[in-house]
């Protein structure tokens, strides 16, 4: 089936806005797989999307969206996914630096910050469904990404000035946290169906603690741990694209 790309574009649109408001993943397939046929058939007698779908693809959009329900079980499961992620990647950064003091800041402060950054990337790309140009997508998660770096660096300002160790952990306890962190990366890979979970905390953290056994100054360590983990997770992400793309 070769649709056009205006067709194409809608139906990516369509998946995204119907994702952002809460839909179900099986649901959105379906209905994705039944407008593709219908879209193929209308082009195949000459018709174009607009004679589809009318000139608003946003109210074409929202008809769908009111029409099913919100699924809570899965937006739930993406919340918890996303709290127990952003833990495990502190927690093992932690670890590695140990550093594993919290305090109410810290225990309180990460997973409010996590379902406000889900709720904001929820209306995100609710917005991102409607735009046409690519050079504005790219500004708004730009903008979304600066937010949320701002949200954690102003809780770490607030828990260093201001915040008291409530939780310590020891030697025992910094390896029992390491598993911890190592189990939710493998559950989420697998719940997921994808390794990037286990691919970027390796890249991300196996550099800096191999290099803490090495002679080299601390900022030569640190400078050489980012620059190997960003080129890794970069070489990472483009065969990950490019076997998608291979496929489609």
């Amino acid at each position: 089936m070769k649709l056009s790309p205006e067709s194409r574009k809608f139906i990516e649109d369509l998946r995204l806005y119907l994702f952002s408001t809460g839909k179900s993943d099986n649901e959105i397939e379906d209905i994705v797989a039944e407008l593709e046929d219908h879209l193929w058939e209308a082009e195949k007698r000459g018709k174009s999307i607009i004679d589809i779908i009318g000139n608003s693809p946003k109210e074409y959009m929202e008809q769908f969206a009111n029409e099913m329900k919100f699924d809570i079980k899965q937006w739930t499961g993406y919340g918890a996914m996303m709290i127990l992620g952003v833990f495990a990647f502190v927690l093992m950064g932690d670890v590695i630096n140990r550093d594993t003091d919290y305090s109410w800041f810290e225990l309180i402060g990460y997973p409010l910050l996590t379902v406000c950054f889900l709720l904001l990337l929820m209306k995100t790309m609710k917005f991102l469904s409607g735009v046409r140009k690519k050079s504005v997508g790219w500004i708004v998660l730009l903008l979304i990404s600066a937010i949320q770096i701002g949200g954690f660096v102003l809780l770490i300002w607030l828990d260093n000035r201001y915040g008291e160790t409530v939780i310590h952990f020891n030697s025992t306890g910094n390896i029992a946290l390491f598993c911890l962190s190592a189990l939710i990366f493998i559950g989420g890979s697998i719940w997921s169906k994808s390794l990037v979970l286990i691919v970027i905390p390796i890249f991300l953290y196996l550099p800096e603690y191999v290099l803490m056994f090495t002679p080299l100054k601390e900022d030569l360590q640190m400078v050489i741990s980012h620059l190997i983990s960003l080129l890794g997770i970069l070489i990472y992400l483009f065969f990950v694209n490019r076997k998608e793309n291979r496929f489609e």
